[in-house]
């Protein structure tokens, strides 16, 4: 099962260059739609500053090319409610079953530190469930892969798992900061 579950991760892997490449698109459209033909507001240094929306630009271009792009023609319906539960001897829908909750771990992270939202848990849930919903739903539109239940369901699994170990690591970094008598962002309220 792990020999599996790293060949279709490695295969993954390889789809990075095409999501930096979507990713620089997008970036370059917002620059041009945010600041028009008026160069003064040109800023690089206030761009490289959203470091973090630019990770989460880029996973996103990932997720979408990883779901729709990277996929198959085949019967869109065909395994709706397939994939629930670990079956043994059933090492491909195992799989995908660890996958759909893996890719989904840095996807909320890196959405909770891009946007920091009020209540991480709620945000955390709703942006999953949207995405994965919005995924599913264009496989489904598209013919591109299969629409499954489980897949959302277990999407969403992963973004909360995302988001208790970014609140985890607020917590042990705050915990070291004020050990080391620095203040950070989060414990001044802001």
């Amino acid at each position: 099962m792990l020999k599996h579950l790293m060949k279709d991760i490695w295969a993954q892997v390889q789809l990075f260059p095409r999501a930096g490449l979507m990713t620089l698109l997008f970036a370059l459209c917002t620059a041009g739609l945010k600041w028009g033909s008026d160069l003064r507001k040109w800023k690089p240094k206030r761009m490289l500053a959203q470091w973090r929306f630019g990770l989460f630009e880029f996973y996103l271009s990932f997720l979408l090319i990883s779901a729709l792009l990277s996929r198959q023609t085949i019967n869109p319906l065909g395994n709706v409610f397939d994939h629930f539960w670990f079956r043994k001897g059933r090492a491909l829908w195992n799989n995908e079953i660890i996958e759909n909750i893996l890719f989904f771990i840095p996807y909320t992270v890196l959405f909770l530190a891009a946007f920091r939202p009020p209540k991480p848990w709620a945000a955390a849930l709703a942006v999953s469930a949207a995405t994965s919903c919005i995924l599913e739903a264009s496989q489904l539109a598209l013919s591109l892969g299969e629409f499954q239940l489980s897949d959302i369901f277990y999407n969403i699994v992963g973004g909360m798992i995302g988001c208790g170990l970014r609140l985890l690591a607020g917590r042990i970094h705050e915990m070291f900061c004020r050990k080391s008598g620095r203040r950070t962002k989060v414990a001044q309220g802001a």
